[in-house]
């Protein structure tokens, strides 16, 4: 997956330095970074069959980590008078280890009090955007 993105990156900066050569002064490409502040918050329950789940608090429960900051990369490239493609991407991941205080059942399996749970959330996006200004 990081050898796509880095293929696409280096693939459109080189085309859009050719570019920007032929149409002017004109910023054609750039590359923004960005930085979010996130807080974790949320429960989840997970039911197998006939067996219900506990509902589960990430923080709490868990001891996932409340707050993380998310570096977001974005590189767009500007053609026409009116076009703009841009790609961008992050990832987070949210880790916690814990010493239950109570008895939980997630996915069908009972874990009880004094057990020790290590826990890991990951998400990320990869986003591939076409623009058109309509004015």
């Amino acid at each position: 997956m990081k050898k796509i993105v880095y293929g696409m990156a280096l693939s459109l900066i080189l085309v859009s330095g050719i570019r920007t050569q032929a149409w002017g002064n004109e910023a054609r490409f750039g590359t923004e970074i960005k930085y979010w502040f996130s807080g974790l918050d949320g429960e989840v329950k997970v039911t197998s069959g006939s067996i219900k789940g506990t509902t589960i608090d990430l923080v709490d429960d868990l001891n996932m980590d409340k707050d993380k900051g998310i570096p977001e990369i974005e590189l767009w490239y500007k053609f026409g008078e009116k076009n703009k493609v841009s790609l961008s991407y992050f990832r987070v991941k949210y880790e916690g280890d814990q010493t239950l205080t109570r008895t939980i059942t997630f996915k069908g399996t009972s874990y009880t009090a004094s057990t020790l749970v290590e826990s890991k959330l990951e998400t990320g996006l990869l986003k591939f955007m076409y623009e058109r200004n309509l004015l």
